[in-house]
């Protein structure tokens, strides 16, 4: 996994933990988590100009490796937020790519 997706899995993971006050990062398996500005910022996702080929490579690659479910309903749901953010439901594959990522460290 890159780099760049990691970091915006954990970003959305930490997210998703801090809405549902979880403790352990399972408990977030099945949660909605957004790309809201929030998350970009704690993934320290580059801004400039290539902002959206960089998102959406990291989006793909979590989405490929079965880390991440599109979800429809909570996008549908966020659209009239500033920047209309697309949601994401976390999945144990996500929880366990990032154990394999950070045990490797």
């Amino acid at each position: 996994m890159s780099e760049i997706a990691r970091r915006l899995l954990r970003a959305l993971v930490d997210q998703a933990m801090a809405e549902k006050q979880a403790e352990a990062a399972e408990d977030v398996v099945g949660a909605s988590a957004g790309v809201t500005a929030t998350v970009v910022a704690a993934a320290r996702l580059p801004t400039g100009r290539h902002y959206g080929d960089v998102l959406s490579a990291a989006l793909g690659e979590l989405i490929g490796q079965g880390a991440l479910v599109y979800d429809y309903e909570a996008s549908y749901l966020m659209a009239g937020r500033p920047g209309s953010p697309e949601a994401y439901k976390i999945t144990q594959r996500a929880i366990q790519l990032l154990r394999e990522t950070e045990a490797g460290e």
